[in-house]
């Protein structure tokens, strides 16, 4: 609902309170049970009208999604606040011939899960721009090292793991999107294929087993941490299709894919539906 709207019917309910308010004046002093039965039902519809009016007043309602993996969270808040995009889709039928397809996309990523790297806050906007918290740097090199850890550990799992990796004797359980994030960040692919095509275990097979510092040390160096200060994005003004920037601008940051991007804490998508 838009600031005029919103005030359009604010203004009817105040006008409905007050033509309320006269017909419960003419009932003031009802002579039958009937009648005060139908004033105690204005009365009643007065304090409903009441009750919207006040929550019509206020301009700015947090709304919090909370649910299961793959439920449809993400979705919902796109469609909610207007983060989808129609798109014409070419379709071949049974019979090989190709139609074009009307299909309505979601602007942020969704996926049968594990897809939303951080907390994503849709506030109304007035330009297409996002914003991004990154985590700290010290935290951010501390969850590369512990990814550095796991896959040490599959290289070398005999080995002592305290006393090769710093003190950390149990591995991590990183959650999927954020072992995405890192192996983009540092440029080692290899999430869901074959151990032998995994870059990030070629690299530490590269080392002895008593390498692991200098394992970490090159991984840290992938990741070039002091490039990645940026914390805003802005639609250019001269790009023909905004939603199209929204989309893959998000996925960029979801997936960690930027350069100048560390590890988002919160990212602030555009909305300009408020």
């Amino acid at each position: 609902m838009t600031s005029s709207e919103r005030t359009v019917r604010l203004d009817h309910a105040k006008q409905l309170i007050g033509e309320i308010d006269g017909e419960l004046d003419q009932r003031k002093d009802p002579k039958t049970v009937l009648e005060q039965m139908r004033k105690s039902a204005i009365g009643d519809l007065r304090s409903e009208v009441e009750k919207l009016s006040r929550l019509l007043g206020i301009p700015r309602h947090r709304l919090v999604f909370i649910g299961q993996v793959a439920v449809g969270k993400t979705t919902a808040i796109c469609h909610l606040v207007g983060l989808t995009a129609d798109r014409e889709k070419r379709k071949k039928s049974k019979t090989g011939a190709e139609t074009s397809v009307l299909v309505t996309e979601d602007l942020m990523a969704t996926g049968s899960g594990f897809t939303t790297l951080c907390e994503v806050v849709v506030t109304p906007a007035d330009t297409n721009r996002f914003g991004i918290e990154p985590y700290p740097r010290e935290e951010v090199e501390r969850t590369i090292t512990e990814f550095c850890q796991a896959v040490w550990k599959r290289v070398y799992p005999d080995e002592d793991s305290g006393q090769k990796t710093g003190g950390a004797s149990e591995q991590v359980n990183f959650p999927p999107e954020l072992v995405r994030a890192v192996r983009n960040m540092v440029k080692l692919p290899g999430e869901g294929v074959r151990r032998d095509d995994d870059s990030a275990i070629r690299l530490a097979q590269e080392f002895n087993a008593d390498g692991f510092e200098q394992f970490r040390s090159q991984v840290l160096s992938k990741a070039k941490l002091d490039n990645r200060t940026q914390t805003e994005f802005v639609c250019p003004d001269d790009e023909l299709d905004p939603r199209a920037w929204i989309k893959k601008t998000f996925d960029d940051l979801n997936l960690a894919r930027l350069d100048t991007v560390s590890i988002p804490r919160r990212i602030t998508p555009p909305c300009q539906h408020g």
